[in-house]
């Protein structure tokens, strides 16, 4: 995933992404949060 990521999911702007107001730290716990939500939704959708 990429910076798109986080603004594919409504997580962030582009302008936000880009001004500075999120930091690499922050662009990597939103990749890992959607991660995330994806593997749970990927375990329900098993059952």
């Amino acid at each position: 995933m990429t910076l798109w990521g986080p603004i594919l999911a409504g997580m962030a702007t582009l302008k936000e992404m880009q001004d500075g107001t999120y930091d690499m730290d922050d662009l990597a716990d939103m990749l890992q949060a959607i991660s995330v939500k994806n593997l749970i939704e990927k375990r329900t959708h098993e059952k």
